[in-house]
């Protein structure tokens, strides 16, 4: 009786102990995961806002040379240490390549020049394609030589992202891939975020593709992203991760290789399935418009627990000897009462040290708070570089929350429309917008948010009306992107106004229809070529005698409108001009369209443009004809009156 009631109470000793050492564990295990995805986050939060400020400062400046890239993304870099390189990759189109190449040796990069990789693994040229995406600027250098030049178009895995990104307009993350400056065995991912030339609308596919201007660029590498990620905390060295591509296919969704047992599985997605079950942990995280399965579980090797053990074997030890010592010496109760009194303060000691690993999980989680305030300092600070940026960028610039309040207003917003941001901050933004904007802002907002498609998110520049504190209204342009990373979602505006530069065109157009309408109504004909002999434009007087029709006539030849013959002398005097650079004067016949000819005097001239250089040909051409016939006539009198003058019989 005693033996089996003993047996119970080890067993439920067992049980007991067991299922609180597999609750520890559980609570342990699913705070360092909260705790793992919050740095992760962290990591690809960070990487979002540089390429955002990369982008930031190409739309508020001109021109970047290779000096500016090289300061700007020294600052961003900072402590990153698992970003490999930022760069920019611009668009060339073929016929700009050699250019480009001479420009960059000139600049320092010495042995510049656009390469690929050859099937055998090795960096050769890049061979002849419409255009190239070349990494142009690169920093840093150091370690990322062979990249330099590389053209990303040569890749498959490396176009598809250039196409989807350009396409879109959006931050595209590309598939797994192996870096051509990479010396160790990891995979890497390119962040690929569109740059677009300023003031072009790009609101339609074809208009995203025509104004393509490159790419700003994130390399990173998964292999130091994970380890930067484990050596945040202490407790992270008990756990290995699995980093899954869930937009990939097949073997590429592998970013970071898992254990053996999923390796040698048959199926693959089989094998995902089994490391999401079981005493493992896993979450998703989104970064660009991919998103990553993190699978993170204790790392082999990592010994459990032995109470429950312990507890089973104390208490099939106090069994034994309460039995045995029953059975041989039943008149002993003083020594039963010592021994039950021994173990009865062994138990209560575990009880104890339960309780004492209870606290010690509270102090865990205390601590655990204190990083993530420690965590999210940290991303403050980092949003503070940002906003340093932002405030010495010469356009406006205005953040948006999700529900259309105004959250930060750089000074030249203030200086555009009158505001303090002490005054603007927290007021939805359609006070700054004229109608019709300011009445459908938050319909457009409340779609958006619905149904994740915008007419005027991520469109590029379009023309609005803006209204000053004081009520004035303005033309400006507006470009609103949306920023993900992570849990945050917001909105950013830039914005120039463009009064003055309307008014100029006005004058510009104004300007020229009065040119066009002195050139129609000439009396003399009046025409404009390149030096390829390509008509760019001719007056009114010009179609009437050579183009009655009305046909286009831009890019054309004289061939397309003259005989052969005349074609032929008129592009004799073209060459004149052109190896003269001096006007050429010619007095001859000129063919009509209605096939009649006519006598015309021709002033060919060079056009020279602004550095000296001839940029073109120009012609007038006056009909004479009737001067012309006017003066055969006479000449025609004079004859007849000088052949009867000397026929006369008599002296005149």
């Amino acid at each position: 009786m005693m033996l089996v009631i003993g047996l119970g109470l080890s067993l439920g000793g067992y049980l007991f102990a067991k299922t609180a050492a597999s609750e520890r564990a559980d609570n342990q295990q699913a705070l360092a995961t909260k705790a793992y995805k919050s740095v992760l986050e962290q990591f690809l939060e960070e990487e979002v806002s540089m390429l955002s400020a990369i982008g930031a400062f190409y739309r508020a400046t001109n021109e970047v040379t290779l000096r500016d890239f090289h300061t700007f993304a020294n600052y961003l870099l900072g402590k990153s240490n698992f970003t490999q390189a930022l760069e920019w990759i611009p668009r060339v189109p073929a016929v700009a390549r050699t250019a480009m190449e001479a420009a960059a040796r000139s600049e320092g990069l010495n042995g510049f020049q656009f390469t690929e990789r050859s099937l055998s693994g090795k960096i050769i040229a890049a061979g002849e394609r419409a255009e190239y995406f070349p990494v142009y600027f690169l920093n840093p250098l150091a370690g990322n030589e062979p990249a330099l030049g590389f053209d990303l178009a040569s890749n498959p895995t490396r176009l598809e992202a250039i196409r989807k990104a350009k396409n879109t307009g959006k931050l595209i993350v590309s598939g797994r891939i192996k870096l051509v400056q990479e010396t160790t065995k990891q995979f890497g991912v390119l962040a690929f975020l569109p740059i677009y030339r300023n003031g072009r609308s790009i609101e339609t596919l074809e208009k995203r593709r025509k104004n393509l201007v490159g790419f700003a660029l994130s390399v990173i590498r998964i292999g130091e992203l994970v380890k930067q990620s484990l050596s945040k905390e202490p407790r992270f060295k008990d756990f290995s991760v699995t980093v899954i591509d869930a937009s990939a296919q097949g073997k590429d969704r592998i970013l970071y290789p898992y254990d053996r047992d999923a390796e040698g599985s048959a199926n693959l997605s089989d094998a995902i399935l089994q490391m999401r079950t079981g005493s493992h942990q896993w979450f998703d995280i989104p970064f660009g418009d991919r998103t990553w399965s993190v699978i993170f579980k204790p790392a082999p090797g990592i010994p459990s627990e032995p109470g429950p053990w312990l507890v089973f074997g104390l208490g099939l030890l106090l069994t034994g000897f309460i039995s045995a010592f029953i059975y041989s010496i039943t008149n002993r109760t003083d020594i039963v009462k010592g021994l039950v009194f021994e173990r009865t303060e062994e138990l209560n000691k575990e009880i104890i040290e339960r309780q004492q690993a209870e606290s010690e999980l509270r102090e865990a989680r205390d601590g655990l708070e204190q990083r993530v305030e420690e965590r999210t300092r940290e991303l403050s600070e980092s949003e503070d570089r940002i906003r340093s940026i932002m405030e010495n960028i010469v356009e406006a610039v205005i953040t948006i929350g999700k529900d259309g309040a105004i959250e930060t207003f750089n000074p030249a917003a203030e200086e555009m429309f009158g505001y303090a941001a002490s005054e603007i901050l927290g007021e939805n933004v359609s006070i700054l917008a004229e109608e019709p904007e300011r009445s459908e802002h938050d319909q457009y907002i409340e779609n958006y948010h619905r149904t994740g498609k915008g007419k005027i998110i991520d469109v590029g520049f379009r023309e609005v009306r803006g209204r000053r504190k004081d009520g004035t209204i303005f033309l400006a342009e507006l470009a609103i992107n949306e920023i993900r990373g992570g849990r945050r979602r917001k909105f950013v505006g830039t914005l120039r106004d463009v009064t003055e530069r309307k008014r100029a065109e006005k004058t510009l157009q104004e300007s020229e229809a009065r040119f066009r309408a002195v050139i129609d109504n000439s009396p003399m004909s009046i025409l404009l070529k390149d030096c390829d002999g390509k008509y760019l434009m001719a007056n009114r007087e010009w179609h009437e005698w050579c183009n009655p029709e009305g046909r286009e006539i831009v890019g054309k030849t004289v061939d397309d409108f003259y005989p052969e013959e005349h074609a032929k002398a008129v592009k004799a005097l073209d060459k004149e001009v052109l190896e003269t650079g001096a006007p050429v004067v010619r007095e001859h016949r000129t063919p009509r369209a209605d096939g009649t000819e006519i006598t015309t005097v021709l002033y060919k001239f060079p056009v020279i443009g602004a550095d000296g250089s001839i940029i073109g040909i120009g012609g007038t051409n006056v009909d004479i004809t009737a001067r012309v016939q006017a003066e055969e006539a006479r000449r025609a009198v004079e004859s007849r009156f000088r052949t009867v003058v000397n026929s006369a019989p008599m002296g005149i």
